[in-house]
C-alpha cells in the first residue's frame, strides 16, 4: 500500500500544480514556475526511485485495480499498473519534462501568459503519466484524449497567430481519426472478451488471422498509434505543430504525444496479428524514408527536427511490425533524450537570435537556418558540445545511444528479411539503411548551416556582435544532462552491444538475431553514418552549396557549369520541382479519381433513394392506407349497429341465441 500511495503522489503532483497555477493567475509569476518545476522534480525523483527498486531489486511492481462501472456481467476497472515497461517510460517522461520546465523558465520568461504556459505543461505531463499507468484500454483512452487536449492547448498557445491556431486545430482533427480507431478497438474488446483490462486480454486473446473482429481490434489500435505518432498517411499534423513554443516541441517530440502511439502498440502487442504487423511495416517504412528525404529540404530549424522525428518514429513502427518490441521501445527511450536535446538546443539558438533582433530592432525569421552560420563562435558550448553530441546520436554514430538502438532495429529487419519467404521483405532493411544514410546527411546539413560556414546574420548584427553569448545556467543544465544521456553508457556499459545494462530489464523479449548479424549491421550502419556526415559537410559547408541571402531575399547558389547536370544543382530546386509534380499528380488523382468516385456514389445513392421512395409510396404506404381504410369501414358498420334502440338490441340477442341453438343442434 505504501508503494501505491507513493505512486499516486507522483501521479497527482502535476495535476495539483496545474490547478494551483490556474488559481494563482499571472500575478503570481514569481512563484508559479518554481512551483511547477519543483513539483515535476519531485515526481521525477519518485519515479527514479521506483526504477532503481524495480530494475535492481525487483520489488516495485504496483498493480492496484478496482471496479469502476458494471454493465450487466461486464465490469470496467481502473487503477494503477506499474511494471517494467511503464516505470521505464515514466522515468523518461518525468526527467525530460523536468528539464523542459527548467529550460522554459528562461525561454518563456517574457511571455505575458507565462503562468498559463506552465499550467498547460503540467496538465500535459499528468495526462501522459496517467496514460502510461493505465491498466485498461478504457482508462488509457481517457488519458489518451487528455493528451490530445493538452497538445491542442500548447500547440496553439500563441493563438493570436493564425498559423498557430490552424496548427492546433489540424493536430486535434487529424488525431480524431486515430481516436475513432481506438474506440472501435475498445468496443471489439468488450464485445468479444467482455473486458478491457489489458492483462486479462493478454490471457484471453489467441492470435488467429481468421477471426475478423480480432483483426479489427488490431487495426483500430494501429490507426490510433498512426495518428498519435504521426505515421503516414496521418503524419500531416506534426510538422505544423512547430508553431507552439520550442520547449513544447521538445516535450511533444521526445516523451509525450508522439511517444504515446508507440507505447500503446508495445503495451498491446499481444493483439497484433501478422496482417496487422504488415500494416505497421508499410506505414512505418513509408514514413521513415519520405520524412528523411523531406528533412533535407527544410530551412526552418525546427521543421528539420520535426521531419526527423517522423522518420525515427517510422523506425520504431517498422521494428514493431517485424516483431521487435524490445528494439522499438529501446529506440523510443534513447531517441527521447537526444531529440529533446536537439529541440532545446534549437530553442537556445532561436532565443539568442530573437534577443539580437530585439536589441537592434531588426525583424527576421530567427528559425530560418539561412540567417544563421558561424554560430560556433557565439555558442561554442552548444556547437561543440551538447547539440553536436545529440546530433551525432541522431545520426547513429558509434559511442552514442542512437547507434545501439537504431542498429538493434536494423538487425531485426535483416533477420525478418532472412526468415521471410518473400523477396520483397528485403525492401524493409534496404529502406532502413537508406534512411540511416539520409539521416546522417541532413544532420550534417543542419549543423553546417547553423553553426559553421559564413555568418549570415542580418548585416547590423553581424557587424556589431563580436562577443560570445552567455548561456543562462537554467538553459545549459538541461542541455548538458540530455547530452550525457545521449551516450551509450546511459543504457549499456558495452559501446557495441545493447545488453548488459538496465535496458535489458524492460523484459520485452530480446533480439532474435545472432551476434554476428548485429556486428555486421553495426559496421554497415557506422560506415553509412560517417559517410553521410562527411558528404553532407563537404557538400553543404565546404563546397558552399548555399550562399548568403541575396538583397531581394532570394537564396543564391554557387553553381558553376550550370548547363551541366551536376551535383551543384540545388537540392531545394529539385525538391520544389518534385513537390510540384507530386502536387499536380495528387490534384489529378483527387479531381478525376476521388471526385469521380464521390460523384458516382452520389448518383447511385440518388437513384437508389428514388427507387426506395416509389416503393415506399406504392407498396408500403398503399398497404398501410389500405388496412386503415378497411378498419375504418368496418368500424362504421359496427357503429351503425349501436343506435340506442332497445328493441333492436333484444332482436340481436334473440337472433344470436337462435344461432347458438342451431349450431349446437347440428
Amino acid at each position: 500500500m505504501g508503494l501505491t500511495f507513493l505512486l499516486v503522489v507522483a501521479l497527482v503532483i502535476p495535476l495539483f500544480s496545474f490547478i494551483s497555477l490556474l488559481v494563482l493567475g499571472e500575478k503570481r509569476k514569481i512563484i508559479a514556475d518554481k512551483l511547477a518545476s519543483a513539483g515535476m522534480g519531485v515526481s521525477a525523483m519518485i519515479f527514479i526511485w521506483f526504477f532503481v527498486r524495480l530494475f535492481y531489486q525487483g520489488a516495485a511492481i504496483v498493480n492496484e485495480q478496482f471496479s469502476w462501472l458494471s454493465i450487466g456481467n461486464t465490469k470496467i476497472e481502473i487503477g494503477l499498473w506499474a511494471d517494467h515497461l511503464s516505470i521505464g517510460m515514466l522515468v523518461v517522461v518525468s526527467v525530460i519534462s523536468f528539464l523542459v520546465h527548467l529550460f522554459s523558465m528562461v525561454y518563456m520568461h517574457a511571455d505575458p501568459k507565462y503562468v498559463r504556459y506552465f499550467a498547460y505543461l503540467n496538465l500535459f505531463t499528468f495526462s501522459m503519466f496517467g496514460l502510461v499507468l493505465s491498466p485498461s484500454l478504457i482508462q488509457m483512452y481517457i488519458f489518451w484524449e487528455m493528451v490530445g487536449v493538452s497538445s491542442y492547448l500548447l500547440i496553439g498557445f500563441w493563438h493570436f497567430k493564425d498559423s498557430a491556431a490552424k496548427a492546433a486545430k489540424k493536430a486535434f482533427i487529424v488525431n480524431r481519426i486515430g481516436d475513432a480507431g481506438f474506440l472501435v478497438a475498445i468496443l471489439v474488446a468488450l464485445g468479444m472478451y467482455g473486458t478491457t483490462n489489458i492483462q486479462e486480454l493478454q490471457e484471453l486473446i489467441v492470435l488467429d488471422s481468421s477471426i475478423v473482429l480480432l483483426q479489427v481490434l488490431g487495426v483500430g489500435l494501429v490507426l490510433a498509434a498512426m495518428a498519435k505518432s504521426a505515421q503516414w498517411p496521418l503524419s500531416v499534423w506534426l510538422p505544423d505543430a512547430m508553431e507552439g513554443p520550442t520547449p513544447v516541441s521538445a516535450l511533444i517530440h521526445a516523451a509525450t504525444m508522439v511517444a504515446a502511439g508507440i507505447f500503446l502498440l508495445a503495451r498491446n502487442y499481444f493483439a497484433m496479428t501478422p496482417e496487422v504487423q504488415l500494416l505497421m511495416v508499410v506505414s512505418g517504412g513509408i514514413t521513415m524514408v519520405l520524412a528523411a528525404i523531406t528533412a533535407l529540404f527544410q530551412f526552418d530549424i525546427k521543421r528539420v527536427l520535426a521531419f526527423s522525428t517522423l522518420s525515427q518514429l517510422g523506425y520504431m513502427m517498422v521494428a514493431l511490425g517485424v516483431g521487435g518490441v524490445f528494439p522499438a521501445v529501446f529506440h523510443l527511450f534513447s531517441h527521447a533524450f537526444f531529440k529533446a536535446g536537439l529541440f532545446l538546443g534549437s530553442g537556445l539558438v532561436i532565443h539568442y537570435l530573437h534577443e539580437m533582433g530585439e536589441k537592434h530592432d531588426i525583424h527576421f525569421d530567427a528559425q530560418d537556418i539561412r540567417f544563421m552560420g558561424g554560430l560556433h563562435k557565439k555558442l561554442p558550448v552548444l556547437a561543440w558540445g551538447t547539440f553536436l553530441v545529440s546530433a551525432l546520436a541522431l545520426a547513429g554514430l558509434p559511442l552514442t545511444s542512437g547507434f545501439l538502438s537504431k542498429d538493434a532495429i536494423l538487425a531485426q529487419t535483416v533477420s525478418f528479411a532472412e526468415s521471410s519467404s518473400s523477396q520483397l521483405a528485403w525492401l524493409v532493411p534496404v529502406a532502413g539503411f537508406a534512411t540511416a544514410l539520409l539521416t546522417a546527411i541532413y544532420v550534417a546539413r543542419l549543423i553546417g548551416y547553423t553553426f559553421f560556414g559564413e555568418n549570415r546574420f542580418p548585416k547590423e548584427i553581424r557587424e556589431t556582435e563580436k562577443e560570445k553569448y552567455f548561456v543562462p545556467k537554467r538553459m545549459l543544465f538541461p542541455l548538458t544532462v540530455l547530452a550525457v544521456l545521449s551516450f551509450f553508457f546511459a543504457f549499456s556499459l558495452n559501446p557495441l552491444h545493447l545488453y548488459g545494462g538496465w535496458i535489458e530489464g524492460i523484459k520485452l523479449g530480446q533480439l532474435s538475431v545472432s551476434d554476428d548479424l548485429v556486428l555486421m549491421t553495426e559496421i554497415l550502419s557506422a560506415v553509412l553514418g560517417v559517410s553521410g556526415l562527411l558528404f553532407g559537410y563537404w557538400f553543404f559547408t565546404i563546397k558552399k552549396a548555399m550562399k548568403p541571402m541575396a538583397d531581394d531575399g532570394r537564396l543564391t547558389f554557387d553553381a558553376p557549369n550550370l548547363g551541366a547536370f551536376s551535383y551543384w544543382i540545388s537540392w531545394d530546386v529539385l525538391a520544389s520541382k518534385a513537390g510540384e509534380k507530386i502536387a499536380l499528380a495528387f490534384s489529378w488523382f483527387d479531381q478525376n479519381v476521388v471526385d469521380g468516385i464521390v460523384r458516382g456514389f452520389s448518383v447511385v445513392m440518388v437513384v437508389f433513394s428514388r427507387m426506395v421512395f416509389h416503393f415506399d409510396s406504392l407498396f408500403v404506404d398503399g398497404m398501410v392506407n389500405g388496412i386503415a381504410k378497411f378498419f375504418k369501414g368496418f368500424g362504421k358498420q359496427v357503429q351503425r349497429s349501436f343506435n340506442g334502440d332497445v328493441q333492436y338490441y333484444y332482436f340481436l340477442i334473440v337472433l344470436g341465441f337462435a344461432a347458438l341453438l342451431i349450431g349446437f343442434t347440428f
